[in-house]
Parts: C-alpha cells; structure tokens; sequence
C-alpha cells in the first residue's frame, strides 16, 4: 500500500513516495549511499526486517520504485515461499541508463518468485544530454500469472497508488484527490507535495497519509534530480505528519561518469 508522483520536466525530475506498512512491522533503516562491485553506487532507505527497498536511485540517474499489486487480476495469495520483493529495486539500479535498467530487470528478475508487483524505472538524464529525449519511463507489472507486463510512461505527470483494502472505492478516490490537488496549482509545502501528506477527516483510512487500526505511513522519500547540473538529491521524512514540511534527513548522490558498466 504505497502511494507514488513524479513530474519530469526539461529542468528536473522530482518523485515523492509514501510507504504504507504494518504499524508492527520492524523500524525502517534511512537512506544511505552503498557501491556494489562493478556497478553504480546507489542510495536507498531499507526495510528493518528483510533489509531490501521499496526506492532507491543510482549515480547515472536511474531511479527504480516498488508498490506492491492487489488488484483483481492479481493472485489472491502468492505461493509459500514467495522471495522478498524488496531485491526488484536494486536489480533494476544495476544499469546504467534507463534502457540498461530495464535490459538488467528483464534479465534478473524471475517473476513467478515473487508476490505481484509494479516496478517504475525512470532513467533521467542531464538536459543537454543528447540521450535526454529517449529517457522515458517504464512500467512493469507481475500479475501473478501470465507474462510480465512492460509499458512506456511519457507523461509529465505520473502517479500510481495501491490500498489492499477496499481497493474499488480507494483507488479512484485517490486519483481524485491527486487530479484536484494537480489542477489547484500542485501545491508544496516546503519541498513536499502537500498531497502526499493530505489526511480529511473521516479519510484517514482512505488519505494518501494512510492511517488505519494496523497499518499507516511509516515513511516518505523523494527523488530529485537537477537536470542542469546533475544534482541527485533524496530526502525522508520518517513517520510524517499532517503538517510535516522539514525532511528527517537529505542526502546527496555524487554523479558518477557515464562509463560502461558490467552488469550482474
């Protein structure tokens, strides 16, 4: 149960992602900056107990986003012994580009392990980048059964949201709020989206800031990256509030070279 924006424009890219989990479920580790043998450094929050990610980004600009599926054309329950789908994220921030990212997910990634996902990979790059206008992002879905769904996103906009709950009714009403929310001039405050820390009265267990009996928002991050300089930020805000504008914590990615890497 996550909630997910992000606008890509010829000066920046910024995504915004709510994490919605048990409220018994193990204290998240913040972000921090690791360098796999052989591949980008990356930077990503981790779950406490499993110790994979929901969110991370790479040092080519390649940012990789987990939600999980429950909608009807997923499998009611996945098979026992079904792998954590925390690893999704990192097999696709192995690349080093948007087009590797993807080429590296398709190749690493065996979906009948796992429970049913959507996988977002955008792959931004610097605006005078000759590569800039082929960066677009991409969309993968595990149903559960069937292929692996892979689709183009090229909008300005994108938001994705899921809710295990009440699904039918949540769902479009989020959308709802987001397009209301986009037409009232996309409001900030601070560096937050105030959408994704909106909470009506009587909406809590609906609102994009979750809150019900057994799980709520446990996070938020946010991906920016500067597109005249290369800048990659991720700021966190840990257990968010109605009012939160101040992130816990900001780190900065250094960029690193366009060179060719060896992919796993």
């Amino acid at each position: 149960m996550c909630t997910l924006t992000a606008e890509l424009t010829p000066e920046r890219f910024c995504l915004t992602m709510n994490r919605d989990e048990s409220r018994e479920r193990a204290e998240e580790a913040p972000p921090c900056i690791s360098a796999p043998p052989h591949l980008p450094q990356l930077l990503a929050p981790r779950d406490g107990g499993a110790g994979g990610t929901w969110i991370g980004v790479n040092d080519q600009g390649v940012v990789g986003c987990l939600l999980n599926l429950y909608d009807d054309g997923s499998e009611p329950k996945p098979p026992s012994g079904t792998a954590t789908r925390g690893v999704l994220v990192e097999f696709a921030l192995r690349g080093s580009s948007r087009t590797d990212a993807v080429r590296a997910f398709r190749d690493t990634c065996v979906p009948t392990r796992y429970s049913p996902f959507r996988l977002v990979i955008f792959g931004v790059t610097p605006a005078d980048d000759e590569s800039a206008a082929r960066e677009v992002g991409t969309l993968f879905v595990w149903r559960g059964n069937g292929a692996l769904e892979e689709l183009p996103l090229g909008e300005e906009w994108t938001f994705l949201t899921s809710s295990s709950w009440n699904p039918l009714e949540v769902l479009p009403w989020r959308e709802s709020e987001f397009r209301a929310w986009r037409e009232g001039g996309a409001e900030r405050r601070g560096l937050l989206p105030t959408f994704h820390v909106s909470q009506p009265k009587d909406r809590e267990a609906w609102a994009p800031l979750l809150s019900r009996e057994k799980t709520s928002t446990r996070s938020i991050t946010q991906v920016e990256i500067d597109r005249a300089t290369g800048k990659i930020s991720m700021r966190y805000w840990s257990r968010p509030t109605p009012d939160a504008s101040t992130p816990t914590l900001e780190v900065e990615l250094p960029r690193g070279h366009r060179v060719p890497r060896k992919l796993a």
